[in-house]
């Protein structure tokens, strides 16, 4: 395959999951929005959280079904189960149903979770040495369609590595969180989501690269999909509760709470460069005094 045609490959399946996980983004948003007001704080995550555990349950038997349809028809399916979801949620805020607006969440979380599996289809295309380059590509397209980007963390990852990338991308969004206790301005609120981006960005981008270093071919659907499930489990849960707490604990508490995990964190990223990549650096370095 020429490298004009794996790029053009990789440039569509960028634009597809641009798509595909904008229109989750949106159900975020507009989900909480409505859901907080027909049933009040409490439950104004509670479609993003089904939405969520929809996903996780069906990340990893999506990516196993790639093994033996292949990647097409699973990614197509999910899609159209999405166009029906959105029909079923606009019903749902058209007569303010909050239990439609749970129910029509689910194909969404369906979709999300096989629109994920793009960016490993495009390392597939990349040429050999750009894979740092094309996975971030699927992540700047999907970014650009809601936050400033971070258009160089594939360079940054051939720089530094993709495991301090993502220890910095751990940083950055600590920072990120961080800014929120300066006040609750709009520019304040726009200044830490910014950081928090580039630091997800980052975070995101460089723990996918070392995860599609350490599986053997035969293994790359289920170790993709085991990924997937976590980070969505992870998230789902984060979701899920994001409502009950602000709702219980206040601002402030909250996004205490938050910085304590982010802290937690980067002490894993800290440990992880500790116990792997110095004792790289240190043999390399005897090795060049040798």
């Amino acid at each position: 395959m020429s490298w004009r045609r794996r790029w053009l490959n990789i440039l569509g399946l960028s634009m597809g999951w641009c798509l595909q996980v904008s229109i989750i983004f949106i159900q975020l948003s507009t989900s909480t929005l409505a859901a907080r007001a027909y049933g009040g704080d409490a439950v104004s995550t509670l479609p993003a959280g089904i939405m969520m555990a929809a996903a996780t349950l069906t990340a990893t038997p999506g990516t196993l079904l790639m093994r033996t349809r292949g990647r097409r028809v699973v990614m197509l399916a999910p899609g159209l189960a999405a166009v029906v979801g959105a029909g079923l949620m606009a019903v749902a805020a058209n007569y303010q149903l909050l239990w439609l607006l749970v129910v029509g969440s689910i194909p969404l979380g369906v979709s999300f979770a096989q629109a994920n599996n793009l960016r490993f289809a495009a390392l597939e295309f990349a040429p050999a040495g750009s894979e740092p380059q094309a996975l971030s590509l699927v992540i700047q397209v999907h970014i650009l369609c809601m936050f400033v980007p971070s258009l160089f963390t594939g360079h940054v990852i051939q720089l530094v590595s993709a495991r301090w990338t993502m220890a910095l991308g751990a940083l950055l969004q600590l920072g990120g969180n961080a800014v929120f206790f300066a006040g609750r301005s709009l520019g304040i609120y726009f200044a830490g989501n910014a950081v928090v981006g580039l630091g997800w960005n980052w975070a995101y981008v460089g723990a996918s690269a070392l995860v599609a270093v350490s599986y053997q071919p035969q293994e790359k659907f289920l170790a993709q999909g085991v990924l997937d499930c976590g980070v969505l489990l992870a998230t789902g849960i984060a979701v899920v509760l994001a409502g009950v707490l602000y709702a219980g604990i206040g601002w402030t508490s909250y996004i205490s709470l938050f910085m304590g995990v982010n802290g937690f964190m980067v002490a894993m990223d800290v440990w992880l460069l500790l116990r792997l990549e110095l004792p790289r650096v240190a043999a390399a370095m005897r090795r060049g005094r040798v």
